[in-house]
């Protein structure tokens, strides 16, 4: 069967994410088209405002044929771990060809600067510590480089699709180019109205200015159903880990660094989780590392931990079954006895040592004090489309 796959996180599922499938199944014809999807967790370090189980079923409803979850060791990272990992599981899952989305790039363009990178490794990375030496951010740092070294740029390297595509390509290529990449350039507006990102649709859900035409009807539905989730909501559970929590005990959080628990603890009376990453945000640290790092401390993920987690799954890939159609099922037989991946649809106590990241995410993600969430791991099989 000719397997196409989509890395995603639906956070909420767009316009765009529904032009994407359309493109795929009618350009590519896939037998079946594959989505990895961030879980509970998302790559900015944040809950994502619905949950896994309703955004796999919009995925669904709009083309996937089978949906997995990318496990939080994944979603948990900056760019290029999100990538690697990934990557690595669409190839465990014998997908022959992954389609991403770019501001403007195509896919052409997106190689010929991998290349150049490449070539100019070195380079890079000597400009690069330069920079972070400085006390600059990585994202800023890699830009000055490659500004610095006049790079052969026909798009903007720094926009986060982009980002993510250049490596996808390069972990692609390190796991020995077992599948074809292809880029596909976003459209901006459809059916004479924009298409919102995921970010302006947050911003405008939680100001209450978004509109039922601005998303997919199925979107609109699920949102008016249940209540998104913030960092808001989470923030007194951050707060008490904030102050309860020793400076020896938050050195041990995976990421921690630089002394910058010193700060945590200081900022960690200010009323809100905004006002918080407002105070921490430097030019070494960006929001969305900030994001990623309270997360680590609020669901207690050491360093230890962490790296054996990261062991696990580079030997073994296991990640849960969200959802999938007929198509979906019959793929799914065919991936069974490969070795290097462990499926799974019902979450049994045998399997919980090596899911325990995602499940302390989902058990977290349950406390929302101010909107009951759905019961996310009891009773909670894969979605079945027929």
């Amino acid at each position: 069967m000719k397997a196409i796959g989509i890395i995603a996180e639906y956070n909420p599922f767009h316009h765009g994410h529904a032009y994407q499938i359309e493109q795929v199944k009618q350009r590519y014809q896939p037998d079946v088209l594959i989505v990895v999807m961030s879980g509970n967790v998302v790559q900015r370090g944040e809950f994502a405002m619905i949950d896994k189980w309703q955004r796999a079923q919009l995925a669904l409803e709009h083309g996937a044929d089978l949906v997995v979850e990318l496990p939080l060791l994944a979603s948990l990272q900056s760019a290029d771990y999100f990538a690697k990992e990934s990557v690595r599981l669409l190839s465990r899952l014998k997908c022959q060809q992954v389609v991403f989305g770019t501001e403007t790039a195509r896919t052409e363009e997106l190689y010929q600067f991998h290349h150049w990178v490449t070539d100019h490794r070195q380079a890079i990375d000597q400009e690069i510590k330069k920079h972070l030496n400085k006390g600059h951010s990585y994202a800023y740092s890699y830009q000055q480089a490659l500004d610095g070294l006049q790079a052969p740029l026909t798009f903007d390297a720094s926009s986060s699709n982009h980002i993510l595509s250049l490596q996808y390509i390069r972990w692609n290529d390190h796991f020995g180019e077992k599948m074809k990449l292809l880029a596909l350039p976003r459209i901006y507006t459809r059916k004479d109205y924009p298409i919102l990102s995921g970010s302006q649709i947050r911003k405008k859900w939680f100001k209450g200015t978004l509109t039922k035409e601005q998303v997919p009807l199925k979107t609109w539905q699920t949102l008016n159903e249940t209540s998104a989730v913030s960092w808001e909501d989470y923030w007194p559970l951050l707060q008490y880990r904030l102050m309860s929590d020793s400076y020896h005990s938050l050195e041990q959080i995976v990421g921690m660094k630089e002394g910058i628990e010193r700060r945590f603890k200081e900022y960690a009376f200010l009323e809100t989780f905004e006002q918080f990453i407002e105070q921490m945000t430097s030019k070494r640290w960006s929001a969305s590392s900030l994001q990623r790092l309270c997360m680590a401390v609020l669901l207690n993920i050491d360093s230890q931990t962490w790296q054996q987690e990261k062991k696990q799954q580079s030997q073994r890939s296991v990640t849960r079954i969200l959802g999938f159609n007929q198509r979906g099922r019959l793929y799914l037989n065919g991936l069974k006895k490969e070795p290097c991946l462990q499926l799974f649809t019902n979450l049994t106590k045998e399997l919980e040592p090596r899911y325990q990241l995602s499940l302390q995410a989902d058990r977290i993600y349950q406390l929302n004090s101010n909107t009951k969430i759905d019961e996310q791991i009891i009773a909670r099989y894969g979605i079945y489309k027929k």
